[in-house]
C-alpha cells in the first residue's frame, strides 16, 4: 500500500468512525450476527430498554420481545433480511422493568462475496410518544363513535365550509323525518329546515365569532310540520367542523304558552288591584305622615307664642309681643302655602286653570321672577347667577311658567347650603326653549330618584325640610299644560340640575 492509499484509507476509516459516533448520538443502535445474536448496542439501546450492554451482548432481540406481535410477523422481518433486503417497520418492545416502548426500526443486511448476510445492522428511533398519542386518540374516537351511535338525542355533525351533514345519528334522521342517515346526509339543506332563513345567518355569524351557540329555534321537518328546539351548536378550534346537539321541546312551549298566559291575566288582574291598592294607601300615608309633621310644627309655634304673648301684654312687654305676632303670622302663610298646594294640585287635576298665553322677553321675565325669591336667597346667604343665549321672545304662558320657576328657584334655594350659588340658563332656539336650573344642594338620592314627581313623596334626606311633597307634582303638571317636559340629573351630596323644555309658540287653541 503505497502513501496515497495510506492517506485515504486513514480518512476513510475518520469518516466511518465520525458517521458511527453521529449515529450512535442520534439513534438506537444493534448489531446482530448472522442468527440474530447481539454484538453490539449503543448507549440509546441500553437506556431505552433498561439493560446493561453486557446484560444485550450474547442474546437475540428476544429479550425486548414484547409479546404485542405474531409469529408471523417476525417470520417476514426474517424472511426479508435473510434474502438480503432492507426491512422496515414499527416494533412494540418491552424494556426490562416492564415498561413498554415502540421503535420505528430500519434493519440493513451486510452481505459477504457471495451475496449473503453475515450480520445485520438495525437503526431504530423512539416512537413511543407518537404512538401513545395515536392510541389515545383512537380510544376517544371510539368513545365518541360509541357515545354519538347511542345518544338519545339527536346529533349532527357539518362541514362549515360546505353546509353538508357528514354524519347524523338515528334520532336526528327521526327528528326532521327522514327516511335514513344516507338520505339525511345526502338531502339535507340547512336553510330548507328554518322557518325563518335569516335566522340562520344570524347563528352563523355568532357561531364563528364565539365558536358555539345557545338558543331555541323554530324549525320545520322535512314535511313542513314545524317544532321547537333547543340548539347547542359547537365549532371544533380550527372552525371547520360544527356539532350540533338538538332537543324537541315543541311540547314543553306549548305547555308554558298556555301556563304564561294564564299567569299573565291572574298576574294583570291582581298587580292592578295591588297597584290600586297601594297608590292609595301610599297617598294616605304619605299624607297622614306630611301633615303630621307640617301642620304639628306651625300650630305649636302659634299656640306656644300665644300662650307667652298673654304673660307679655301682662308686663307691658311690647317688643316681644310683635317678636311673637311675627311667629304666628310666619306660621300661618306656612300653613297657607301648604293649603294653596292641595287647592292647585286639585284644580290641576280637574282642569280648572285659568290663565293666558302672552308674548314676552324671556330673560326680562326670568330677571323679574328672580327678584321674587331675592328676599329667601339673601336670607340664605345665597346668589343666582343668570344667563341667556338665543332669541329673548317666545309666546306663553307668563303665569304658568312664573309658578314653575318660583318652585323651583325656592327648592334650589331650601335644598342649599348657605352661601351657595344657584345658575340659571335659557336658552331660545328656532322654536324650543329650554331653561336650566342648577343648584349645588344637598341632591338626590338614587334611590329615590325614580320616585321624585310622586304626590306626597319626599326623598329620604329631605324628611327634615319644611315641604308637602307636591311642589314637583304641581311642576311636572304645569308643564303639561305648556305642551312641554321636565327632567333632571342629581347626585347626593354635591347638587341637582332640572331642565324644562317647551315650545317657544304656544297658541290658546291648544287649550
Amino acid at each position: 500500500m503505497n502513501s496515497q492509499e495510506k492517506i485515504d484509507f486513514k480518512a476513510l476509516t475518520k469518516d466511518v468512525f465520525d458517521y458511527k459516533t453521529a449515529m450512535d448520538a442520534a439513534d438506537i443502535v444493534a448489531i446482530t450476527d448472522e442468527k440474530g445474536i447481539i454484538q453490539y448496542a449503543n448507549d440509546n439501546f441500553c437506556k431505552i430498554s433498561k439493560y446493561s450492554e453486557e446484560e444485550l451482548i450474547g442474546q437475540n432481540h428476544h429479550i425486548i420481545n414484547s409479546g404485542f406481535h405474531s409469529k408471523d410477523f417476525f417470520k417476514q422481518l426474517w424472511k426479508t433480511i435473510s434474502n438480503g433486503k432492507i426491512w422496515k417497520g414499527e416494533i412494540k418492545n418491552k424494556a426490562k422493568d416492564g415498561t413498554i416502548y415502540w421503535v420505528d426500526t430500519t434493519i440493513f443486511p451486510f452481505l459477504n462475496e457471495k451475496g449473503k448476510p453475515y450480520k445485520y445492522l438495525a437503526i431504530r428511533s423512539d416512537i413511543t410518544e407518537r404512538k401513545q398519542s395515536i392510541e389515545a386518540l383512537k380510544k376517544s374516537e371510539e368513545r365518541y363513535r360509541a357515545i354519538f351511535s347511542n345518544a338519545l338525542v339527536p346529533i349532527f355533525t357539518m362541514d362549515v365550509a360546505t353546509s353538508k351533514i357528514t354524519e347524523v345519528n338515528t334520532p336526528g334522521v327521526k327528528l326532521f323525518g327522514y327516511e335514513s342517515k344516507e338520505d339525511l346526509i345526502k338531502n339535507f339543506d340547512p336553510k330548507d329546515h328554518y322557518l325563518h332563513p335569516n335566522e340562520r345567518e344570524k347563528n352563523m355569524i355568532i357561531i364563528m365569532e364565539h365558536g358555539e351557540l345557545r338558543n331555541i329555534q323554530h324549525m320545520k321537518r322535512k314535511d313542513g310540520s314545524l317544532f321547537w328546539c333547543s340548539v347547542f351548536v359547537k365549532l371544533n378550534e380550527e372552525k371547520t367542523i360544527s356539532q350540533t346537539i338538538l332537543l324537541d321541546i315543541t311540547s314543553q312551549i306549548a305547555f308554558q304558552e298556555e301556563l304564561e298566559a294564564k299567569v299573565a291575566e291572574r298576574t294583570l288582574e291582581l298587580s292592578e288591584s295591588l297597584k290600586r291598592e297601594k297608590e292609595l294607601n301610599e297617598a294616605k300615608s304619605n299624607f297622614v305622615g306630611m301633615a303630621s309633621h307640617e301642620f304639628r310644627t306651625p300650630l305649636s309655634t302659634i299656640l306656644s307664642s300665644i300662650s307667652l304673648m298673654k304673660n307679655y301684654a301682662e308686663k307691658g312687654q311690647q317688643e316681644l309681643i310683635t317678636k311673637h305676632i311675627d311667629r304666628i303670622t310666619g306660621s300661618v302663610n306656612h300653613l297657607n302655602a301648604i293649603l294653596n298646594d292641595f287647592f292647585t294640585l286639585e284644580k290641576l287635576r280637574k282642569g280648572f286653570v285659568d290663565f293666558e298665553v302672552n308674548q314676552f322677553s324671556l330673560p326680562d321675565f326670568i330677571s323679574e321672577t328672580i327678584s321674587e325669591v331675592d328676599a329667601l336667597v339673601k336670607i340664605n346667604e345665597q346668589s343666582i347667577h343668570y344667563s341667556h343665549t338665543g332669541e329673548s321672545y317666545i309666546n306663553q304662558s307668563s303665569k304658568i311658567l312664573k309658578n314653575v320657576l318660583l318652585n323651583l328657584l325656592s327648592n334650589a334655594s331650601k335644598y342649599s347650603e348657605h352661601g351657595k350659588e344657584i345658575q340659571i340658563e335659557s336658552q331660545v332656539i328656532d322654536t324650543l326653549v329650554t331653561i336650566s336650573i342648577l343648584d349645588h344642594g344637598i341632591g338626590i338620592p338614587f334611590k329615590d330618584q325614580k320616585k321624585l314627581f310622586t304626590e306626597f313623596y319626599r326623598a329620604s334626606n329631605a324628611k327634615n325640610i319644611q315641604g308637602t311633597g307636591l311642589g314637583l307634582t304641581i311642576v311636572k303638571n304645569y308643564i303639561a299644560l305648556l305642551e312641554g317636559s321636565i327632567s333632571f340629573t342629581s347626585k347626593e351630596g354635591k347638587g341637582t340640575v332640572f331642565t324644562l323644555s317647551f315650545p317657544r309658540y304656544l297658541s290658546e287653541d291648544s287649550w
